[in-house]
């Protein structure tokens, strides 16, 4: 009856969490049953409804492996992928027995497993790939990363513990060496915290432009490009040479570098060439 009417193969799985027949729901929506014929139109919603609840069955069963199946067909359901990467992240110590090697490498080199910190998606891919004999050493990169991240974090924390860090961040991919750029970005940073008087801010635009500000004193040289050149010296008498490592870095990675004065202070930007 369930192949001929929408509205009972929308009840159904109702029904079995009601009743407590988890098995039974898991193995219907597994197995792609109790699904009407002839309305095409509207099996999709009711599919990704059937999900949702069998998930929550399996979750409720324990059923770990049956879980990162579920998970998967949730997200060829949903484009998005949310709920899938969500539930790997849950059930993180036991993904490697549950799902094959190719959705394992998938899910490492995708990065959406992450938590709070910056860098923390590499920590996961770390963990993914030396989950499996021969990823090992595929994972050892992305382990040092996470570790200067971490280090990063750490460092100005320590530093600068009365400076009030503003972050509006977006998800934001570079293709590139990951130490150099983690050098770039850090000599940014020292010579943030160098002036700031009290905040430093740290944006990622619309238009995928990082721009990095403090509320320090404004630059007082004319032409700001002669910040990044080797000559240069500041207030104090130091040569320019952390900023012209950092142009030489981001035109390496097809990137531009700027300074400006603000109304408050000052800012830099940076910007890839993402075609």
């Amino acid at each position: 009856m369930t192949e001929e009417s929408y509205y009972l193969s929308s009840a159904l799985p109702n029904l079995y969490e009601i009743t407590e027949n988890y098995d039974r729901l898991i193995e219907a929506v597994i197995n792609g049953e109790i699904l009407p014929q002839n309305e095409l139109s509207d099996v999709r919603a009711l599919e990704f409804m059937r999900l949702e609840y069998a998930i929550k069955a399996a979750i409720i069963r324990k059923r770990y492996k049956d879980i990162l199946n579920l998970s998967l067909l949730a997200g060829e359901k949903d484009n998005s992928q949310t709920r899938m990467y969500e539930l790997f992240q849950e059930n993180f110590d036991v993904l490697s027995q549950f799902i094959s090697r190719e959705n394992l490498r998938e899910a490492a080199f995708r990065g959406y497993l992450r938590s709070g910190w910056l860098g923390s998606n590499q920590l996961y891919t770390s963990a993914l790939l030396s989950s499996y004999a021969d990823g090992k050493i595929d994972s050892k990169p992305y382990l040092r990363n996470a570790r200067e991240f971490l280090n990063l974090y750490y460092k100005y924390k320590i530093i600068c513990p009365d400076i009030n860090w503003q972050l509006d961040l977006k998800e934001l991919e570079i293709l590139g060496d990951v130490e150099s750029l983690l050098i770039a970005f850090e000599n940014i940073l020292d010579n943030q915290i160098r002036f700031a008087k009290q905040k430093i801010k740290i944006d990622i635009t619309d238009q995928e432009e990082i721009v990095i500000s403090n509320d320090g004193p404004r630059f007082s040289i004319e032409n700001l490009d002669d910040l990044f050149e080797s000559h240069t010296k500041d207030k104090q008498g130091n040569f320019g040479l952390g900023l012209a490592i950092v142009k030489r870095v981001i035109r390496i990675h097809g990137g531009e570098v700027s300074a400006r004065n603000t109304i408050d202070g000052v800012k830099f930007a940076v910007v890839f060439n993402r075609k």
